[in-house]
């Protein structure tokens, strides 16, 4: 590997390590059986995660890519309510942060870590669509594999009859033509009378 390239892999190494002891903590806290009231703690793991997903994809670490991508996801959908914070899903969490460690610890044979079974919990809190299969907050959804119903439309009685048409109107009649303005009427020529002779 090239120098340069080493010193930013362990330049990673120890910041991920950073990250993922505070995750611990932090995943703790959304136990709900846990004292700490602290909403800040899942978009603080939320962005822990992300950079770590982040880096191992700028190095081509494919399996911590992966399981970092898959818890990621799921802390998602707590941010936004669509799954509420449980035992079950705490401890897929830290399950998913104690492989993600031991990644980090070897991270050149980070391929090598078997983390199926931390990606099989995680993947059941989400469900095979990637959707929330269990323990929404507050959302209504129909039950998984039933489709969203529309209400039918109002059946037409083929057998009512068509209302009936207007009557066609008949077309006005033609006004008539205004009237010629009168004649000025022609008066016979008289011929002036003539005097008789003088005498």
């Amino acid at each position: 590997m090239d120098p340069q390239d080493r010193e930013l892999l362990e330049s990673f190494v120890a910041e991920a390590r950073e990250l993922l002891e505070h995750v611990e903590r932090d995943v703790l806290a959304l136990d709900p059986a846990s004292e700490a009231d602290d909403p800040e703690a899942v978009h603080r793991v939320f962005r822990a995660v992300h950079s770590v997903k982040g880096a191992a994809g700028f190095f081509g670490l494919t399996a911590i890519q992966e399981l970092a991508h898959v818890m990621e996801n799921l802390l998602q959908r707590v941010r936004e309510g669509r799954i509420a914070p449980s035992a079950e899903l705490v401890d897929a969490l830290l399950a998913g942060n104690d492989a993600l460690s031991a990644m980090i610890e070897d991270v050149e044979r980070s391929g090598e870590v078997d983390a199926s079974l931390e990606l099989e919990a995680l993947r059941r809190l989400l469900g095979e669509d990637g959707e929330p299969a269990e323990n929404h907050a507050g959302e209504d959804r129909p039950p998984e594999g039933e489709a969203a119903t529309e209400e039918p439309a109002p059946a037409v009685d083929e057998a009512a009859p068509a209302p009936p048409s207007p009557e066609p109107r008949e077309a006005p009649e033609p006004a008539p033509p205004p009237a010629a303005p009168p004649e000025a009427a022609v008066l016979p020529f008289e011929a002036p009378a003539r005097p008789g002779p003088r005498r």
